[in-house]
């Protein structure tokens, strides 16, 4: 049941969790002796909670990714093999110089 539990809430397309959902639906049935079965409880809890396919349209991944983290990580790569202390005190250091020439207009 946890792995068809995991494909069903894993999959993208309607289609594909109504499957997935049968499949849980039919394997719920053969089991389950008690008065509210899994598939029940499921689609009252909501699909939208916990199924990747009913998930919001906005966010087209699931992770999550920004190129100023990549960019801040590339430009702190000589600091980051320093212990805690120096490490920050390096960045605070570049941050100052680049904000000077910044100022400065060069």
């Amino acid at each position: 049941m946890k792995e068809l539990f995991r494909k069903a809430a894993s999959v993208c397309s309607i289609n594909g969790f109504n499957y997935w959902m049968t499949k849980i639906e039919e394997d719920d049935l053969k089991w389950n002796d008690r008065r509210q079965t899994a598939t029940e409880w499921l689609r009252a809890v909501g699909p939208s909670l916990w199924a990747r396919s009913h998930f919001s349209t906005r966010s087209k991944c699931d992770a999550v990714v920004n190129n100023i983290s990549k960019s801040f990580n590339s430009y702190i790569m000589e600091a980051r093999d320093l212990p805690i202390i120096s490490m920050f005190e390096w960045i605070r250091k570049k941050l100052m110089q680049r904000i000077q020439v910044e100022k400065a207009g060069m």
